[in-house]
């Protein structure tokens, strides 16, 4: 028997359904949404590892700290300064180490009067000649000191304690490995990113063709809204 009620209640469903189905395709065609990638603009891809936080070894997800819902313009959430660096480079050796020292202590003083800023440097092993590194390296670079004695930083030549600089207090992420060198499509080291709170890249020093991260973060970082 022909239901003619049941027959527009169907047709009602399939109008209802082929509309949210355009309303979807609309939004999807309409909304512009971010790549992910290594250049400005983009979304920063997955950086996750065993970190040295100075006590120990523990587990750093950098999507952990990311807020999605931060939006441009805003002053508060924090930023990063990321780093991909060589205890046996001899540039992150002379120029990086005392660099990152200026910028942790800047971004530490009561006078700093800007978004907070959270630095964080990945630690590579380059393939050159000399560039052998441990964890044991890592942690005598970013604590500054020697650690068993049995190495030496900026490929071999320098006891680490002797770099220049302070300590850091910030982690270094263990990528002896290079995956995220490769993941992240690095060229050298050192390279700096400067990422905004919501994951989004909006500096590099290769883009920017230079390493002048100190000017780069004060360009950068909002003040603080004072209101």
């Amino acid at each position: 028997m022909y239901n003619e009620e049941a027959t527009a209640r169907t047709d009602t469903l399939i109008k209802i359904i082929s509309l949210f189905t355009l309303v979807l395709l609309i939004i999807a065609f309409t909304s512009n949404p971010v790549s992910t990638g290594v250049g400005v603009g983009e979304r920063a891809p997955p950086l996750a590892g065993k970190a040295y936080n100075g006590g120990g070894w523990v587990d750093y997800d950098l999507y952990d700290h990311i807020d999605l819902d931060w939006e441009e313009g805003n002053s508060s959430g924090t930023w990063f300064v990321l780093e991909f660096m060589d205890t046996d480079c001899p540039y992150c050796w002379n120029d990086a180490a005392p660099k990152m020292s200026d910028l942790q202590n800047a971004v530490k003083s009561d006078q700093w009067g800007r978004a907070p800023v959270e630095i964080l440097v990945v630690a590579v092993e380059l393939q050159i000649e000399g560039h052998d590194s441990t964890r044991a390296e890592i942690e005598a670079f970013r604590d500054k000191n020697d650690g068993d004695g049995s190495f030496k930083c900026n490929s071999g030549r320098s006891p680490c304690s002797t770099r220049d600089g302070g300590p850091h207090s910030f982690p270094y992420i263990d990528d002896l490995d290079r995956t995220l060198l490769r993941d992240w499509n690095i060229p050298g080291t050192p390279t700096y990113f400067i990422i905004q709170p919501n994951g989004i890249i909006a500096w590099s020093s290769t883009e920017a063709n230079n390493y002048e991260i100190l000017d780069a973060v004060a360009g950068l970082i909002p003040k603080e809204d004072s209101s």
